[in-house]
Parts: C-alpha cells; sequence; structure tokens
C-alpha cells in the first residue's frame, strides 16, 4: 500500500522514520534536496526527515534511508515511495496578502479599531486574545453584529489619485512620496504609490459581490482552509476589480458577525488587518457535523416543512441568519443579480444549503458553494 503524508504550504515537516537497532548506528536521510544524518544508540528510535514546499499539490517523492554502523564497516539502504500532499495555510498566506497590500492595511487599522470598539467588540485600545474557542476577541460579551463601511472615497485622495499602498524607491519618483515611517523601519527608501481608482471588473455583475463566509469548523485544519479560500478570494478580486462594491459577511466561529462593505481592496485590508492583530486565529474544538444539501434537496424540505414539525423546525432556527444576510445585502446595495461566494465548513452546511437556496430563488447569481474539506 502507498504510502502519504499530509504537509502544510510554507511550513517545514519531519517525515517520521522508525528504526530498531541492537546497537549503535549512522542514519542518513534524504527526501529531494532536504537531507539529515543522526546517530542513535540500541532501541527504538525516530528519524525525522525534513520536507519542505512552496507549491501545493500532490508530489511523488522517493525516501532514501541509508543505515550504517558507527564504523561504516556495513550499511544497509532503503528507498520508499511517498505522496505528499501539500495542503494551504493561511498563515503564509496572510504574509504574502499583507505585503502585496503594503500600508493600507496599516491605513484602514485605525477606522477599523474604531468601528469595532464602537460596536463593542474590542472596548480597549488594543485588542486581546480571550481564552474562548476559535477566536480570540478582547473583552468577555460579544456584540451580536459590527458593521464596518468604508464609503466612497474613503481612501485619501492626493494629486496622483488613491493612496494604493507602498513599494522600494525607483529613480524618478517623487520625493514627496517618500514614506518616512516605513523608510525607517525598513532601512530603505520606500515610497507611497497612488491608483486612479480604476480596475478591470470581473463577471461578478454590475451590482457588485457579496462574500459569505462562515467559519465556524470542525477542526482547526477545516478552519484552516476557510480562512485560507476566505483571503484568495478576497485577493483575487483585489487584483482583478479592486474598485467593485463589496460586501463580506463574517461569522466567527463564536456565533459573532462582522459586515465589511465597500470594495475589494478596503475588504481585504480590515480581513487581514483582524487576522494580524489577532482579533481573528486559525484555532477551533468544534466537533459537530453536518451535510451538504443540493437546491433540489432544500426544495423537497422546503415543501414538506408545513407538514413535518422536525423540518419547520430546522428552518425556522436558521431564519433569522438568512434573514440577516439578505438585510446586509439589501443594506450595501448588493441586489440582484449581482453574484455571491458561500464559503463554510461541515457543522452549518444545512444553515448555508438553506440561504444558497433562498438566494438563488432571489436571483441572486452564485459564483462558488464551497464547503471545507
Amino acid at each position: 500500500m502507498p504510502l502519504s503524508f499530509e504537509v502544510t504550504l510554507g511550513r517545514r515537516s519531519g517525515f517520521p522514520v522508525i528504526l530498531n537497532s541492537r546497537g549503535k548506528i549512522r542514519v542518513y536521510g534524504r527526501v529531494g534536496s532536504n537531507t539529515v544524518v543522526e546517530e542513535f544508540s540500541e532501541g527504538v528510535n525516530v528519524l525525522n526527515i525534513p520536507y519542505y514546499s512552496r507549491r501545493l499539490g500532490v508530489f511523488k517523492e522517493n525516501v532514501e534511508v541509508v543505515i550504517e554502523d558507527v564504523k561504516g564497516l556495513a550499511s544497509r539502504k532503503h528507498v520508499v515511495n511517498v505522496t505528499f500532499k501539500v495542503v494551504p495555510s493561511v498563515s503564509v498566506l496572510l504574509k504574502k496578502v499583507a505585503s502585496w497590500l503594503g500600508g493600507l492595511v496599516e491605513y484602514v487599522g485605525g477606522f477599523i479599531e474604531r468601528k469595532i470598539a464602537e460596536a463593542g467588540l474590542m472596548p480597549g485600545k488594543e485588542p486581546g486574545i480571550s481564552s474562548g474557542e476559535g477566536v480570540g476577541v478582547a473583552g468577555g460579551k460579544l456584540p451580536r453584529k459590527a458593521v464596518i463601511t468604508f464609503e466612497e472615497g474613503f481612501l485619501r485622495k492626493s494629486r496622483r489619485g488613491v493612496y494604493d499602498g507602498v513599494r522600494e524607491y525607483m529613480a524618478g519618483d517623487d520625493l514627496r512620496d517618500i514614506h518616512w515611517k516605513k523608510t525607517a523601519s525598513r532601512k530603505q527608501l520606500i515610497v507611497k504609490t497612488y491608483s486612479s481608482g480604476s480596475g478591470r471588473r470581473g463577471g461578478a455583475g454590475a451590482g457588485g459581490a457579496a462574500l459569505i463566509a462562515d467559519l465556524e469548523a470542525s477542526n482547526e485544519y477545516e478552519l484552516d482552509r476557510l480562512a485560507y479560500d476566505l483571503v484568495s478570494y478576497l485577493a483575487y478580486g483585489a487584483r482583478y476589480a479592486p474598485k467593485m462594491k463589496t460586501m463580506v459577511y463574517l461569522t466567527l466561529p463564536n456565533g459573532a458577525v462582522m459586515v465589511f462593505t465597500g470594495n475589494f481592496k478596503t475588504t481585504l485590508a480590515s480581513i487581514i488587518y483582524l487576522f494580524r492583530k489577532g482579533l481573528i486565529r486559525v484555532d477551533s474544538d468544534y466537533l459537530s457535523q453536518s451535510i451538504p444539501l443540493s437546491i433540489v434537496e432544500m426544495e423537497n424540505i422546503v415543501s414538506r416543512a408545513e407538514e413535518n414539525k422536525l423540518l419547520r423546525t430546522m428552518l425556522s432556527a436558521n431564519t433569522p441568519y438568512i434573514r440577516d444576510v439578505v438585510e446586509a445585502l439589501k443594506e450595501a446595495g448588493i441586489a440582484p443579480p449581482s453574484a455571491y461566494i458561500l464559503l463554510y465548513g461541515s457543522p452549518t452546511s444545512f444553515k448555508h444549503s438553506y440561504l444558497d437556496y433562498v438566494l438563488l430563488s432571489m436571483g441572486y447569481k452564485r459564483l462558488v458553494r464551497r464547503e471545507a474539506s
């Protein structure tokens, strides 16, 4: 039976090899360009061969192990074919996207802190992390919803357009655009960049786009994938349609709701800021499970709800959430036939199957419906 081993993108993992020897041995281990040499005494020992990948996907590698006695008089070589599955890591993605956004994350930070403080989510100046599951939030009692709206023209205007971030200084740059704080911290000249505000629009419809994400997950790996997908979709929108009207309806694992309205770039900067401040952290102990349902199955459930008390109870329990999402869409000006993306974990599959059914029946267009796997 072929061996398989799961590793996280951008993190160095150790492939374990269990050894049982009667005397002192020297062991050489190699996977691709990663090698390790260790000496072990008699008994059972474990050799961890490092493996590292910068690419997502499935890779087949030969794991080579050479065992010899410490005097080098005898040796034996073993080769095993192992399939390495490289899975996404939100922490790696956050660093890349935060670097790409440059000073924009810091710029929106103060605005976000004020909005969250107004909602009671972050009463102090510095956000803290509670001991609760899934998401760390400063303070004790959580509000039901915090709404953060970036109005048109929120980003600073200048003689050259809208503030867009920072980059390294190049010959010919205006000295008035030097970002002195960044220059001091990075020990090199950094300048502010500006954009005209125009962007290439994707196929999300003229009315804008909505991303509805629920970070309630069954385990930390599922939560990592949900967070990874959330940032990935926003980054794609920020790259190809940065000024498109956008709403992000984000449910945290502890049940608190945060709604961001603005454009792809400002909402992405907001999410990155929350991760970096520790208000959202990838850590979960949820164990509940559910099954996603198709539109046909949901139609059947809705049609039978009047005569079936259990089905009626299931729908009514999720109706407040559905109603709140629809209201948030209306307030953000995201009207049919605008597009939406659904991201959720297994514990909330039924709730989002119901939401998917309602939004499609209202005339919205689904771009993605994805349960973390």
